[in-house]
């Protein structure tokens, strides 16, 4: 089967929800994963075996024509409150809810940038808080109804996601188009997917 068809992009915080405007080139979905080689002495190097060690998930797009509320969200988690139906994955593969505390004010959609809405955009976010109490859920939408992309995965949500650790956000001031490259780290949530509960990144719908 051939797959096509663009996507937009939402994210949802306390059961509020803002877009992330138009994007160059998609999304873009990185998966990795780590493994333990095993080795025996008969076949030298040759691996014989592994044991899995988990792995990762990002993914990454690069604005366009940027809803500015919804990437500051992105780049200063500290300014949302976490959706408290979201349950986490612990270092005891225990589930837990958190709920934050809002801290920094984000301006309105397409407001003007008052003295506080450009304090906001250069934010620093406060040492020592866990990205999940300040973690999004990201939803991915099918654009056009009449694509691949529509009949294969209407909908594609990642129920934990941040900015993904030592990336860099990088914008051109200058006079041309302002573009903000994004890469988000997915983390493990619990879902239950066909009656069936596990950890899982994202999770793919046609509803």
């Amino acid at each position: 089967m051939f797959i096509a068809g663009s996507y937009y992009g939402t994210i949802t915080s306390s059961n509020t929800s803002w877009m992330l405007g138009k994007v160059q080139d998609g999304f873009t979905l990185t998966e990795t994963r780590s493994a333990e080689d095993i080795l025996t002495d008969d076949l030298g190097d040759s691996k014989v075996d592994g044991v899995y060690r988990g792995g990762n998930c990002f993914l990454s797009f690069i604005a366009s024509e940027v809803h500015a509320e919804g990437i500051i969200r992105l780049k200063t988690p500290s300014a949302t409150q976490q959706a408290s139906t979201t349950t986490l994955m612990t270092d005891d593969a225990a589930v837990n809810t958190l709920t934050a505390t809002p801290g920094y004010t984000i301006p309105a959609a397409n407001s003007a940038l008052t003295a506080a809405g450009l304090a906001t955009f250069g934010a620093v976010q406060r040492p020592g808080e866990l990205e999940t109490s300040h973690g999004y859920i990201l939803t991915l939408t099918a654009l056009w109804s009449t694509t691949g992309a529509y009949t294969v995965a209407k909908t594609w949500t990642f129920p934990m996601v941040n900015m993904a650790n030592g990336h860099t956000v990088e914008q051109a001031l200058a006079n041309r188009h302002r573009k903000i490259p994004i890469r988000l780290q997915c983390l493990p949530t619990v879902q239950t997917v066909n009656s069936v509960a596990g950890y899982y990144w994202y999770v793919l719908s046609n509803s």
